[in-house]
């Protein structure tokens, strides 16, 4: 009997979890609600992540534009070839 504590508060601790899940998402659903909640999940995450593609790459073009002003002014200065990029750190 020594595993019997082991399995009643497993037994407690899964009615505590349905009873939270009951809590967060009503159970009288039906089939095609929760597909639909799903579908907005899915389109939510895919919209979130084509957010942060697009930021990235308007980053990256801005910096290589930046880079490119840059580079015609230190040739428009006289400086030679070598591009200046402001975003280096040189420690």
């Amino acid at each position: 009997m020594k595993h019997a504590g082991n399995f009643t508060s497993l037994w407690k601790m899964a009615s505590l979890r349905t009873e939270l899940l009951s809590a967060l998402f009503p159970i009288n659903l039906k089939r095609g609600q929760i597909k639909e909640i799903f579908n907005l999940w899915l389109k939510t995450i895919a919209f979130t992540l084509y957010l942060v593609f697009m930021s990235v790459l308007a980053l990256r073009l801005w910096r290589e534009r930046c880079l490119l002003k840059w580079c015609m002014l230190s040739h428009a200065c006289g400086t030679g070839p070598e591009v200046y990029d402001p975003f280096q750190i040189v420690i």
